[in-house]
C-alpha cells in the first residue's frame, strides 16, 4: 500500500508539471484503459470540427480517480462505475453524463476446442480460467459477486489460474493458449473479435454491492461516464469537448462493443 501511494504521488507530480505547461486550447483527458480504442476515435472525430488539442492520459479508472484527488489536475474524466459518483461526491466533478454500459462476457478461442458454451461450463474440472482482480478491479468485483451467488461458483473459482486488472492481458492469454477462457468487458472482447469468440454471461447471479469506499454500485449495469473536473482550466474549450462527446459520440462506443442502454 505504501509503494502504491508513493507511485500515485510521483505520477501526480509529473502530471502537475505537464498540466502547468499546457496551452490555453489544450484539454487534458483522463481516460480508463478499457475505453481507449473508443476514445481515440472520439479524438479523431473532434479533430475534424475543432483545432483544439486533446491530450489523453490512459490508466485504470480507479487510479485516475485517485490521481485527480491527489493532484487536482485534469479537465475531463472518462471512467466506468463506481468512480464518477464518488468523484462528484468528493467535489472533484462539476457535471457528468452516461455514455454507455459495460457487461462482462466470456471469451474463448475461435476454435473453442474445450466446447465452452455457457457460464456453468467454466466449472468443468481442468479448465484454466482468467478473471479480473477481485480486490482492485470493478470487473473482478462483478465476477466475485456472481460466483458467490452461483451454485457452481466454487467450482469455477477453483479453475481460476490468473487474476489481472488488464482486460487486454486476459484476452491475449486466451489468444496465446495460456488460458482456456476468461471473463472480460464486452468492449475489450470486441477488439479481439477476429481471434476470440464471445459468450454472453447471464446476469441472474449479479446484483448490487456496497463497499465502504464507493457505496452501492449496480453491477448489472456498469456505466461508462464522462465528466468535467472542478479544476478544469479554460472552461470554454473543455466544455466544448465535453458537449461534443455526449451529443455526437455515443455511437462510437456502441460501435466498439459497449452496450447502449
Amino acid at each position: 500500500m505504501k509503494n502504491k501511494t508513493i507511485s500515485l504521488l510521483i505520477l501526480s507530480l509529473i502530471f502537475f508539471s505537464c498540466d502547468n505547461q499546457k496551452n490555453v486550447n489544450e484539454t487534458v483527458v483522463l481516460c480508463g484503459a478499457s475505453m481507449r480504442t473508443a476514445m481515440e476515435e472520439v479524438k479523431n472525430r473532434y479533430a475534424k470540427v475543432s483545432n483544439d488539442k486533446i491530450l489523453i492520459n490512459y490508466g485504470g479508472s480507479g487510479e485516475l480517480c485517485a490521481q485527480i484527488k491527489l493532484s487536482g489536475r485534469g479537465d475531463v474524466f472518462l471512467c466506468h462505475d463506481p468512480f464518477m459518483p464518488w468523484a462528484e461526491k468528493n467535489g472533484l466533478i462539476s457535471r457528468w453524463d452516461t455514455l454507455a454500459y459495460l457487461d462482462p462476457v466470456i471469451i474463448v478461442p475461435k476454435e473453442n476446442i474445450k466446447n465452452i458454451k455457457k457460464f456453468s461450463d467454466l466449472a468443468r474440472p481442468g479448465l484454466r480460467i482468467g478473471i479480473g482482480d477481485t480486490t482492485y478491479s470493478t470487473s473482478g468485483h462483478v465476477i466475485k459477486n456472481a460466483l458467490k451467488n452461483s451454485p457452481f461458483g466454487n467450482a469455477i473459482m477453483s479453475n481460476v489460474v490468473a487474476q489481472s486488472k488488464g482486460h487486454q492481458t486476459r484476452c491475449n492469454y486466451v489468444v496465446e493458449g495460456a488460458l482456456d477462457a476468461a471473463i472480460v468487458w464486452n468492449a475489450v472482447a470486441h477488439e479481439f473479435s477476429d481471434k476470440l469468440k464471445t459468450i454472453i454471461m447471464p446476469k441472474d447471479s449479479i446484483d448490487a454491492v456496497t463497499s465502504a469506499t464507493y457505496q452501492e454500485s449496480d453491477l448489472k449495469n456498469v456505466k461508462v461516464t464522462v465528466g468535467v473536473t472542478t479544476k478544469a482550466k479554460d472552461s470554454q474549450h473543455v466544455n466544448s469537448f465535453y458537449d461534443f462527446i455526449i451529443s455526437d459520440c455515443k455511437d462510437i462506443f456502441v460501435n466498439h462493443g459497449f452496450r447502449e442502454n
